[in-house]
């Protein structure tokens, strides 16, 4: 379930004002990454904020796909 502002979290407060758009943050990301990030939206014909925007929002999908997926589930998981 995603979070949702109001729930009993200390970070309440600061997160009323993400409401109505978008909060610049910064990250430090290896440069060679930066460089793969920046050619990957390029050739997507992307803009470098929505590519991120897509990232970020592919692994928290990801990632709450993953804890509720049953663990017998994730132990018979084939890698190539």
């Amino acid at each position: 379930m995603p979070f949702e502002v109001g729930e009993d979290h200390p970070f309440d407060i600061k997160l009323e004002s993400w409401k109505a758009g978008s909060v610049k943050m910064t990250l430090d990301i290896p440069e060679d990454l930066l460089r793969e990030l920046k050619i990957r939206a390029a050739k997507e014909g992307k803009t470098f904020k929505l590519l991120m925007s897509e990232l970020f929002r592919n692994g928290l999908d990801l990632m709450e796909k993953q804890k509720t997926e049953s663990p017998k589930a994730r132990g018979n998981r084939r890698t190539t």
